[in-house]
């Protein structure tokens, strides 16, 4: 009964967590800080998604923390290919270049 109540605490936590980043992706205005954002939110909502699984399907366990693992590497590795293409983008002269709170200085 323990286990169930902390296993549904986490899943709820690791829900709202990529909630918040999805929020967060349509609410900030700055492609840097929405990709830095999410990619936080995504992290630690997976994390702890995946630790309440544990708590609910221990037999699991060995699968949820290969995935969790995977994740935890992969996450960071998207969010920094993803960040080289908005910079390659912004290098090139293009009505896409994304507005930054240091675009004006850069200019200068």
């Amino acid at each position: 009964m323990f286990l169930t109540v902390v296993g549904f605490v986490f899943v709820f936590t690791g829900v709202l967590l990529l909630l918040l980043g999805v929020a967060g992706f349509i609410r900030l205005s700055d492609i840097y800080m929405k990709i830095g954002f999410c990619t936080k939110s995504l992290t630690l909502g997976v994390i702890a998604l995946n630790v309440g699984l544990v708590f609910l399907k221990p037999d699991f366990a060995l699968l949820l923390a290969v995935i969790t693992v995977f994740l935890i590497i992969a996450i960071p590795f998207s969010d920094y290919s993803i960040i080289q293409l908005v910079k390659h983008i912004e290098a090139e002269d293009t009505d896409l270049k994304p507005k930054t709170r240091y675009s004006r200085r850069r200019n200068k």
